[in-house]
């Protein structure tokens, strides 16, 4: 399979996110462990390994390898699974001993006694962590001063005891959390409705009761585990997006995706949420019961001595929170929220509150429970919910558990909620010992010491870089040994270079600086799964403060190269020749012209937006000096990864502004969606919709900031079917650019076969991508005037229904009857007053008959969205096969001479060839495909033309369709190659002529009409774009502009032995 082909999964296991930690060299494989210190062995990237070199060499390279071992400071942690550090003594010996005594591991259904001893144990934990808590506030804004709470204490006389329930994983502690608080929340609505005497008494409430959905509210930020439960509480659209049926949910709350959960409503207070906000969300929720119905003379609602009158009923299961916000970025709640909270789930009746104190329990924040220090001072008992997981299997086992207080506990859960693999006795043992030697470190004082002293070190230091690189780093915050450092001006500045952009816009910058410190300092941390510009740090309870010193000090070098635009030497380990890399000072200059749109004085502007994405690695050579100094072969690699780059948000890389010639101005928004040609290819050829989405997500991206018109460059027109699986959003129509690409064709061709006296009629043609949407109507345009017609598909008419339907229309329209003329098909565009009046009547009449005649062709147009492309996709593949003969079809193709195939040597003895085809890959025409003297008109991106045409043949002639200027002689220039410099794509064009003209509905989507063609050439003309004719081929006098006129520009591009032809981004 070639390099610019999608290849199969690398990874059986990980699959697509193996690929990106191969790309960014994280695939490390870790063979020992010793406290805080991980060992691996040299290995090159994936790249390294694809070298030719014998099986000796190969073992004698591996020999050597073996017998290396580099040491890294493991400051992530196992995502704060190994606060005890890596194989500690205590856990590492009761896991021996279980082995050495064959302990049982599956003795479902019987007693469990290393499980009943944990769960006393934990019950016992949380009442000590809750009796002694240490009132030392640890949320950001805490006005309290460290140096008077420090050995304060808050003792509770009484704490209720708790039920444990043991599961695999922190996502599984979360399941049964909730699970439970609807169980418990339920019944509590029945003893509700019983208490209101039922319906007959009550009928309002009572009614109002029954049909309740249950609410959880968390809180902004918040991840919960990526079970399907679980993951609706979580924050992250990206994650619950997942699960989402339609894309529907894509316009609710601005844009933000949320799927629906069958079970419960979620509901996300924010993190600096008011006293009143609070409030108002949880009276949102409640019902307030009337003590007498209105209208009726039926008794108060029934109530006694333990009962008192039901005035309130909160549709809250649950409040869950994580006292420090780990995959949001390390963020401590405040006491402030918590205790506005706690206030409003006492006045609606106790809703309960669950801790997640998966990641921050068991002395991660130096305490033994986070919850203890953001609790309100004024709540007498523990959260009814506390959740540990992580750390509390040792590093060694996976056990989590959800401790619910007794005064909660429904006896029947444990009925509906069991596990085959939960409660083993090895878990449960080793669990045990882990607790017992962090209590035993903690006894003495020296690991809370140890937490306050690792923080105030990396906070001393962050704040020196902070002064340093105000531009980069913004925070450095935590608690104890759960740290974050946030790069959010990467993630907010709008000057990065385009390379560094890439990684920022896509969640990626994070891991780019993982990869930094792990290669470059032997430094292992992390990113935040929701804030990826949080660099994540978490190492054991035996931290030093010198740690923060090796940890920071590789955060200032990666600072430094960003800060001086050293984005080579940034990446350098990241590639094939990275010791030819390392201390490369090329500068990647920052990006000035990203957000033009953001600036005061054009806010005032209309913004016009244009999807696109780098057809191959000549595009991004343009793009960055970074991409320039890599090898193809990393270029390539970094193009077919880079496809499954998370894309919540899409880049905007180019802004400019641009003037009509009626005064008309627009701000044109390039906008770049991750991965090559050969990946929407991929997804198109394969009926996968993900390319789909990706152009979907973009399209809504940029109707929610407020683009007035969307246009679809290169593959994203073609992965959803010309636009139509785009959602309809008033006030931002979209174009595909197909329209006027045809004119300027029709035109280009027409005004060369004129200005050289070539009758059509004495000519053989030929149409590469004849079925496409360009494709076929160029063919059925030109047909009737040629002398003979080639239809080329990648499918033959035996397979490719559309194809066949389009080959039997065209030969209608030649009729048995031929042009003499040598008139051009569509007078010369200019020489006239606009496109729309030089272009033909016969034209016009051709392509009204052709679209009238397939209008039937099987297009899944409509509003049925991605559903009808699959199902498009499978009946295409059901009906391949057809009844009618083959011969029969070619013989009456043949009479109306037309040759249609998938033979790509038919176009040999072609005079004029028009190649319209999306290959993503290859050059489908070469010299062995061209006769002496041919002409080209090619409109396909990346090109279909072999470069050493341009070499070997210096008599053919291509010509290079679909090129216009912009307005006024406005120059349109961008570095990563979206055309000649100072010309634009047709598509481009058009996208810029419906935003100058102000386009208030969709142009040109589907299948093109006379109307569309028409329309678009008209409205070009009105606000001053015009056609620009490229031509390739003659004389070698290098790249030149030639001539201009205000009438349009001739363009002759000659491609030197040393050059390659550098087609790129649009149609």
């Amino acid at each position: 399979m070639t390099a610019n082909n999608l290849p199969p999964p690398t990874n059986v296991v990980r699959d697509v996110r193996a690929d990106f930690m191969s790309l960014l060299n994280l695939d490390v494989h870790y063979h020992r462990g010793e406290g805080d210190v991980l060992y691996h062995r040299p290995h090159l990237p994936a790249v390294h390994r694809i070298g030719k070199k014998s099986a000796e060499e190969e073992e004698e390279a591996h020999d050597e390898k073996q017998e290396e071992e580099i040491a890294v400071l493991d400051a992530l942690g196992g995502y704060g699974s190994t606060i005890l550090g890596h194989n500690h003594s205590a856990p590492k010996q009761e896991l021996l001993k279980c082995l050495t005594e064959n302990a049982v591991m599956h003795a479902q259904f019987s007693r469990r006694n290393a499980a009943e001893e944990l769960g006393e144990h934990l019950n016992d934990f949380v009442q000590e962590a809750w009796r002694t808590r240490d009132d030392d506030d640890i949320s950001p804004n805490s006005s309290r001063n460290r140096s008077e709470s420090e050995g304060s204490t808050m003792v509770a006389t009484e704490v209720p005891a708790y039920k444990a329930i043991l599961v695999n994983t922190g996502t599984e502690a979360v399941e049964a959390a909730i699970k439970h608080a609807l169980l418990d929340w339920h019944r509590r609505a029945d003893e509700a409705l019983i208490r209101l005497g039922g319906p007959t008494l009550h009928p309002y409430a009572a009614d109002a009761l029954a049909n309740l959905q249950p609410v959880v509210i968390a809180v902004e930020g918040s991840f919960h585990g990526k079970t399907a439960g679980s993951l609706g509480l979580t924050f992250k659209s990206q994650f619950r997006a997942m699960y989402a049926s339609t894309f529907d949910h894509l316009l609710r709350d601005g844009g933000d995706m949320k799927a629906p959960s069958p079970a419960f409503e979620v509901v996300h207070l924010k993190r600096n949420a008011s006293v009143q906000e609070i409030s108002d969300i949880f009276n949102r929720y409640a019902i307030d019961i009337p003590g007498k119905p209105p209208g009726t003379r039926l008794p108060p609602v029934y109530a006694n001595d333990n009962h008192p009158v039901l005035k309130r009923f909160s549709r809250v299961v649950a409040f869950i929170y994580e006292p420090v916000q780990g995959e949001a970025g390390i963020h401590p709640l405040s006491r402030e929220l918590l205790s506005a909270v706690h206030a409003c789930c006492v006045r609606d009746g106790h809703v309960p509150i669950v801790a997640d104190e998966i990641q921050s329990g068991l002395y991660r924040t130096g305490a033994p429970l986070a919850c203890t220090a953001v609790m309100p001072r004024e709540r007498e008992f523990p959260p009814e919910y506390i959740l540990l997981g992580k750390s509390l299997g040792g590093g060694l086992a996976k056990v989590a558990a959800c401790m619910v207080r007794s005064d909660r506990w429904q006896q029947d859960f444990t009925i509906v909620h069991t596990s085959t693999f939960a409660e083993d006795d090895l878990s449960s043992r080793v669990s045990l010992a882990a607790i017992k030697a962090l209590q035993q470190e903690a006894s003495d004082g020296k690991l809370a010491k140890r937490s306050k002293e690792f923080e105030t070190r990396l906070k001393q230091l962050g704040s020196a870089l902070k002064a340093k690189y105000p531009h980069i780093v913004t925070d450095v915050r935590g608690k104890g040994f759960f740290m974050g450092v946030e790069l959010g001006g990467l993630l907010f500045e709008k000057s990065l270079p385009n390379a560094l952009e890439v990684f920022a816009t896509y969640d990626a910058v994070g891991y780019l600086l993982a990869s930094f410190l792990l290669h470059r300092h032997h430094v292992r941390v992390g990113a935040a799964l929701g804030a990826t510009g949080v660099l994540r740090i978490e190492p054991s309870c035996f931290a030093q403060p010198d740690y923060a010193d090796k940890i920071m000090s590789g955060i200032d070098h990666a600072c430094h190269l960003i800060d001086k635009g050293y984005i080579v030497d940034l990446t350098a380990h990241m590639w094939t020749h990275s010791g030819c890399l390392l201390g490369d000072k090329t500068v990647s200059l920052p990006n000035t012209n990203r957000n033009l749109a953001s600036r005061r004085q054009y806010k005032h502007l209309p913004v016009t937006s244009f999807l696109s994405h780098a057809l191959g690695p000549d595009s991004l050579v343009k793009a960055d000096p970074l991409f320039a100094r890599l090898s193809r072969t990393d270029v390539e690699r970094f193009l077919r990864i880079s496809a499954y780059f998370p894309a919540e948000k899409f880049m905007s890389i180019h802004e400019m502004v641009v003037e009509g010639n009626q005064g008309q101005a627009t701000i044109l928004r390039i906008v770049y969606l991750p991965g090559s040609a050969a990946y929407f290819e991929h997804c198109l050829r394969t009926g996968n919709v993900d390319a789909a989405q990706r152009v979907r997500g973009a399209f809504l991206q940029e109707a929610i900031r407020g683009s007035k018109v969307v246009g679809l460059g290169a593959f994203t027109s073609i992965v959803t079917l010309n636009g139509t699986l785009l959602p309809q959003v008033p006030g931002c129509p979209a174009t595909t650019g197909n329209s006027l690409t045809t004119a300027s064709a029709i035109e280009a061709l027409s005004a060369h076969l004129h200005s050289h006296k070539m009758n059509p009629s004495k000519l053989k043609v030929a149409v590469v991508g004849a079925a496409g949407n360009i494709g076929s109507v160029l063919a059925a345009t030109i047909a009737p005037h040629f002398e003979s017609v080639t239809l080329v598909h990648r499918q033959g008419v035996e397979e490719a229904p559309k194809f066949r339907a389009v080959a039997e229309e065209i030969a209608k329209l030649r009729g048995g009857r031929r042009t003499t003329t040598t008139k051009p098909l569509a007078h010369g565009l200019n020489k006239g007053p606009s496109f729309q009046q030089n272009l033909s009547l016969s034209f016009y009449r051709v392509l009204a008959k052709f679209h009238k005649s397939t209008r039937h062709l099987p297009e899944p147009l409509g509003s049925n969205g991605l559903l009808s492309f699959v199902k498009y996709k499978q009946s295409n593949t059901k009906n391949k096969k057809q009844n009618t003969s083959s011969s029969k079809i070619h013989a009456r193709l043949a009479q109306k001479g037309i040759l249609a195939t998938q033979d790509m040597s038919a176009v040999r003895d072609a005079d004029v060839i028009l190649a319209a085809a999306n290959v993503a890959h290859g050059h489908v025409l070469t010299s062995e495909h061209l006769k002496r003297g041919a002409v080209v008109l090619d409109l396909s991106a990346p090109t279909v033309v072999d470069p050493s045409v341009f070499v070997q043949r210096p008599d053919v002639v291509c010509i290079v369709g679909g090129f216009c200027s912009m307005p006024k002689q406005q120059q349109f220039y961008f570095p990563a190659g979206l055309a000649p410099e100072g010309l634009m794509y047709a598509c481009l064009a058009e996208t810029l002529s419906s935003g100058l003209a102000g386009s208030k509905v969709a142009l040109a989507l589907g299948s093109l009409t006379e109307a569309d063609v028409r329309k678009a050439a008209q409205m070009a003309h009105r606000v001053g774009v015009t056609p620009a004719r490229g031509k390739i081929g003659g004389k070698d006098h290098g790249m030149s502009e030639l001539g201009r006129d205000g009438k349009g520009v001739d363009v002759v591009h000659v491609v030197k032995k040393t050059e390659r032809l550098n087609m790129v981004e649009t149609r």
